[in-house]
């Protein structure tokens, strides 16, 4: 279970994010940071729907580059998206939120898209 964090501080934000950008190579296809994801990795988003690239079929998904960080902290970070994991007792970032809220921004965007067009 997870219980959102409303107002998370400043620190609580950096700490997480100095937390999470220990990593430098991608778990799955081992990449740098500045490297394209190698083909089939499950990290790789889709560069149009934000989906991972392994599950899309839009066929525009372009080449995602590992940041060192993984798809959606940064998001996360900058929207203030924090949440306590009871199971775990620790505080993270909340990308269960993020992957929300970005289905909605695309959507908003699909529709203004259509609207534009008529």
């Amino acid at each position: 279970m997870f219980q959102i964090i409303k107002d998370p501080s400043q620190s609580m934000l950096d700490s997480l994010w100095a937390e999470v950008t220990k990593t430098a190579i991608c778990h799955d296809c081992g990449v740098k940071p500045g490297q394209p994801h190698k083909d089939g990795c499950d990290t790789a988003r889709c560069l149009n729907t934000g989906m991972q690239r392994l599950q899309c079929d839009c066929g525009k998904c372009g080449e995602d580059v590992w940041t060192g960080i993984w798809p959606g902290i940064k998001e996360c970070y900058e929207k203030r998206l924090v949440c306590f994991d009871t199971a775990t007792n620790r505080v993270c970032f909340d990308l269960n939120r993020q992957c929300v809220e970005f289905q909605l921004e695309c959507q908003r965007k699909q529709r203004n898209e259509k609207a534009s067009a008529a």
